[in-house]
């Protein structure tokens, strides 16, 4: 999952995220890229689906989080 290329939108890099395996929720891919072993593309495809986990961890959209609960 890391070693994929693709494009965000604008609108996806400005969306939080939530690590599910920490609980820690980040402003966006790229803050969570900054903190943690990640690839912030990698964090958007597992956030849309595409993949299980970026950088060990899974990942969700903050608000898609809060839906489910």
């Amino acid at each position: 999952c890391e070693n994929s290329k693709f494009i965000m939108t604008c609108s996806e890099e400005d969306k939080k995220v939530i690590c599910l395996d920490t609980g820690i929720v980040y402003e966006n891919s790229k803050d969570a890229e900054s903190k943690t072993v990640a690839k912030a593309n990698a964090i958007t495809r597992c956030c849309r689906g595409n993949c299980k986990k970026a950088g060990k961890l899974r990942w969700q959209y903050y608000s898609d989080y809060l839906l489910e609960k």
